[in-house]
């Protein structure tokens, strides 16, 4: 008689379910990460606005070449080359700082903004 080798059908079995359990508990963790990754986006582009407007106001009291003259914190954006303005709403007062948010409405967050060029 000859030997059989492999697994039984119980044992495939318990390792699909094992398997479906795993899945299970790793999807939702996954589906999570769509708004942690629109959170680091809108962090980037905040990032990106307050440095982009501090080195231009650096530029401006070192009295460099190549200064934006923006006339306030709502014009920042245009420091910044390839500002999403379809993903991102920014809105300032006459003060500082701006809020950066989402166009969808969530989680605002406020950026420095280095506009002042009257009151060195």
């Amino acid at each position: 008689m000859q030997k059989q080798s492999g697994f039984t059908l119980i044992e495939l079995v318990i390792v699909l379910v094992l398997l479906g359990i795993l899945a299970a508990v790793a999807v939702p963790r996954f589906i999570d990460l769509s708004e942690e990754a629109e959170q680091s986006a809108l962090r980037a582009q905040a990032s990106a606005l307050s440095s982009a407007s501090a080195i231009n106001y650096a530029a401006y009291v070192a009295e460099a070449d190549g200064v934006i003259t923006v006339s306030g914190c709502a014009d920042a954006d245009q420091l910044v080359t390839g500002f999403d303005g379809d993903r991102f709403d920014l809105e300032a007062s006459t003060g500082e700082p701006f809020t950066l948010l989402r166009t969808d409405g969530d989680t605002p967050i406020e950026v420095s903004c280095f506009v002042d060029f009257d009151n060195d």
